[in-house]
């Protein structure tokens, strides 16, 4: 009902109630509980590597400035664009680009690989679960609680790292990320399983 509200019109306006936009916020709230269970299965890295990947500094590019976005808007009480932002961050970004491009790394490649991906699951679900506790506190805090100590409610909301944007690594991470989705496209339509390998 939190998201229904705050997504459904901008402040001041008038928001007609629609069943649909109830069963689309508790998708969302079932994908992140998927992406918070991938993220606890694979373990998370608190302590940061000596070398991230390019994949990594892009997400972690992008994230800053969803924050940014999202400071912004919520200090304009624009908690529709706020969520619907961090929805689609979420949903395109995180889980169908970064998690499906790191699957490699945390489940079969080296240790550094891994630290890697995994300091920077940490990062990117610590910030989200800040992000959305102020329009979905009860997931948010039983998802926090998994992986930190106290609250997520006494936790400070995100500030951007201004030494994280890379917009090289965003140019670099974009291709990639395009690459994979014309390769999963290509195999989909000729009906090779994803884990195949291709010349």
């Amino acid at each position: 009902m939190r998201q229904w509200a705050a997504i459904g019109g901008a402040t001041g306006s008038d928001i007609m109630f629609r069943w649909k936009d109830i069963v689309a916020a508790s998708r969302f709230q079932q994908k992140l509980w998927s992406i918070a269970r991938f993220c606890l299965l694979v373990g998370l890295n608190k302590e940061k590597p000596e070398r991230l990947w390019v994949i990594d500094r892009w997400i972690l590019s992008k994230l800053q400035k969803l924050i940014k976005m999202c400071v912004e808007e919520m200090d304009r009480y624009q908690f529709d664009t706020t969520l619907r932002e961090i929805r689609r961050f979420c949903w395109n970004v995180l889980a169908d680009n970064y998690i499906e491009l790191v699957k490699g790394r945390l489940y079969g490649g080296d240790e550094e690989g891994k630290k890697a991906a995994s300091y920077t699951l940490y990062i990117v679900l610590n910030t989200l679960t800040r992000l959305l506790a102020p329009f979905i506190p009860h997931i948010t805090e039983e998802i926090y609680s998994k992986f930190e100590e106290g609250s997520v409610h006494l936790s400070p909301y995100p500030e951007p790292d201004e030494n994280l944007i890379d917009e090289e690594a965003e140019r670099v991470g974009e291709l990639i990320a395009s690459i994979t989705s014309a390769i999963r496209r290509y195999k989909a339509e000729q009906k090779i399983a994803l884990n195949a390998p291709l010349k």
